[in-house]
């Protein structure tokens, strides 16, 4: 997926802010209804399957001003 990114014009300016995961479902999965995507702050995470529930959007990063997050992407066929 691109790189997500958002300019912090909170007041205290500290690097926070919003993003709309939702919305970068259907680029990671070209518009194919069959795959759920859900998100997670680390690899482990995304990869223990006994994990039922990806963070929730909108999403505020945890990390000042740069955060990665990973996908787990299931095919919901198979």
């Amino acid at each position: 997926p691109d790189l997500l990114e958002e300019c912090d014009t909170s007041e205290e300016n500290n690097g926070f802010a919003e993003f709309d995961l939702e919305a970068e479902i259907e680029g990671i999965t070209g518009g194919n209804p069959n795959y759920e995507i859900e998100f997670f702050t680390t690899q482990a995470e995304a990869e223990d399957l006994s994990i039922e529930n990806g963070l929730s959007s909108p999403y505020t990063n945890e990390n000042p001003l740069s955060q990665s997050l990973f996908v787990r992407a299931t095919d919901i066929n198979n």
